[in-house]
């Protein structure tokens, strides 16, 4: 899970790759996630001036073998619907 490199618009990419985690307790694998989102919207506010304030999520399950890699589906399916519904007029795509 990083933030790492902009789009055109400037608006920060942060990139989740669900086979690279390690098993983690429920609380910690969202707040985490949490963290990097706002972090994500600081850096398209700085790089932008202010002109942006949207990101763009990608989650990469490339390689991912659902029972042998953590965290579980339904985690991340989670952290999507909370995505959803707290930063609607944040996420771009």
């Amino acid at each position: 899970m990083i933030v790492r490199g902009y789009d055109k618009e400037k608006r920060a990419l942060f990139n989740y790759f669900p086979r690279l985690k390690n098993s983690e307790h429920e609380v910690n694998f969202l707040r985490i996630h949490y963290y990097m989102v706002e972090r994500a919207i600081a850096c398209t506010e700085r790089a932008s001036n202010g002109s942006q304030e949207k990101v763009i999520v990608l989650v990469d399950y490339g390689g991912y073998k659902g029972a042998i890699h953590d965290p579980p589906l339904k985690l991340t399916k989670k952290m999507v619907f909370y995505l959803r519904d707290h930063y609607p007029e944040r996420m771009h795509r």
